[in-house]
């Protein structure tokens, strides 16, 4: 099976002074997304860090875990993926930059897109169909 890895904002332009709030929103949004992507590719296993939230905060709430950490760990988990795809409608975060940048230099198929459209659909099947050919 194929491997996606998306990318959202969380705390986005904020950084770690976002609100709560702010934050959750960014998080719906996000996992909004992702069912999209889950719908129309449903032959993809995703990776969607926003699942995990929860866990995140209560490691670094626990244990002072850092956001640079959980970066660090997710940009590595990024790079074992087929291919990634950000979703920046609002803002390209640093956590993005970071995943974004991880998958660039393990040469990794990429694409940004900030709508569901069809031609964001189009363009990650066109990855999808050069990954399957590949394997």
């Amino acid at each position: 099976m194929i491997t996606g890895y998306f990318m959202a904002p969380v705390r986005g332009e904020d950084g770690d002074n976002v609100t709560q709030k702010k934050k959750w929103e960014n998080i719906e949004k996000a996992l909004a997304v992702a069912e999209w992507l889950e719908k129309h590719f449903p032959n993809v296993d995703w990776y969607i860090p926003h699942r995990n939230e929860s866990f995140i905060e209560m490691l670094m709430d626990t244990y002072g875990v850092t956001s640079n950490m959980i970066i660090h760990t997710f940009s590595l988990l990024a790079a074992q993926k087929d291919f990634g795809v950000a979703y920046d409608a609002d803002c390209f975060s640093e956590g993005m930059a970071q995943e974004y940048s991880a998958m660039a230099r393990a040469r990794k198929p990429l694409m940004c897109f900030a709508s569901t459209s069809d031609t964001a659909k189009q363009q990650i099947s066109m990855i999808i169909a050069k990954i399957m050919e590949s394997k």
